[in-house]
């Protein structure tokens, strides 16, 4: 939910006004709305939610592919870092 906040606060005004679709591959994040009771922070997030016209939508990440690999970069990359070093060392 954080990075749903972060993201509508640096393009809010492109956003405003605008019916869009957030897609999440994490569940809890789509059933936000329907709380009945939120934290003090989900409370502010929530106002802020409420000036835009969208909805949330759980894609699970299997069926998010571009998604599911944006959040494993990481993992990729030290993947292809192990696999540089093995070819390395067997041209030695």
């Amino acid at each position: 939910m954080t990075a749903i906040i972060h993201c509508l606060h640096v393009w809010r005004h492109y956003l405003i006004g605008k019916l869009f679709v957030v897609k999440t591959k994490n569940v809890a994040v789509s059933y936000f709305a329907s709380k009945p009771k939120l934290s003090t922070k989900q409370a502010h997030w929530n106002d802020f939610l409420e000036e835009f016209d969208m909805t949330i939508e759980y894609k699970p990440g299997r069926h998010n592919v571009v998604v599911d690999s944006l959040s494993r970069k990481g993992q990729i990359a030290t993947l292809e870092g192990e696999d540089r070093e093995t070819r390395s060392r067997s041209q030695i």
